[in-house]
């Protein structure tokens, strides 16, 4: 079964649709008139039996105050001699009681703070500068009201985005040149890389 939405006079086909096999749910669908994309955004509400209110958190760790003379105080304080004694040679063990102790200091002395899911979107696209960002919304303002200097405007943001994010990585690798993993990071972050794969370590000597 399929509920077909309201023509898109934009984009004159037929791509529109939803496929749905529970047509007798749907409570309303229709189109979002948006500039994200050529085609308007689809729709389709339907009435759950079940839904789950899933809110995401985005937090930060808080550097404003942070010391090091402070955080390595603490540090000093731990006496690593008897935690290697206590676990012997179980590298899970032993990284596990390290990563918590360090944390806990961390956590301390830089504590999370909750943040915006705005800021927290702005995290993962860093060349998206703040002049940029208004720039869009000045963008996304002239859809409704001039179509046409809207379009103009879209390309210029296209074309300084794109200069951006090159400027960007030129930095990047250029102040990393000497740290292979942090520019094995950056390919992989540029390029759209897959996780590491991981593997087991049985035991530490």
């Amino acid at each position: 079964m399929f509920c077909e939405l309201p023509y898109n006079s934009l984009s004159p086909n037929h791509i529109d649709t939803i496929f749905i096999n529970i047509p007798d749910k749907i409570l309303i669908s229709g189109n979002v008139v948006s500039d994200v994309s050529d085609n308007f955004l689809q729709f389709c509400i339907i009435d759950s039996i079940s839904a789950k209110n899933n809110i995401t958190e985005f937090k930060i760790q808080d550097y404003s105050r942070y010391s090091d003379t402070l955080f390595l105080q603490d540090l000093s304080q731990i006496d690593w001699n008897s935690i290697i004694a206590n676990h012997g040679h179980d590298p899970d063990k032993l990284f596990s009681t390290f990563y918590n102790q360090v944390n806990k200091f961390v956590n301390k002395h830089a504590p999370l703070k909750m943040i915006s899911k705005r800021m927290a979107k702005s995290f993962t696209k860093p060349w998206i500068s703040k002049g940029l960002r208004v720039s869009i919304k000045i963008k996304n303002a002239l859809f409704y009201s001039n179509p046409l200097k809207y379009k103009i405007y879209r390309n210029s943001i296209v074309t300084l985005t794109r200069a951006s994010k090159r400027l960007y990585y030129h930095t990047y690798f250029s102040s990393n040149l000497n740290n292979m993993k942090k520019t094995w990071d950056g390919i992989r972050d540029l390029i759209g890389g897959g996780k590491k794969r991981k593997k087991e370590i049985n035991t530490m000597v």
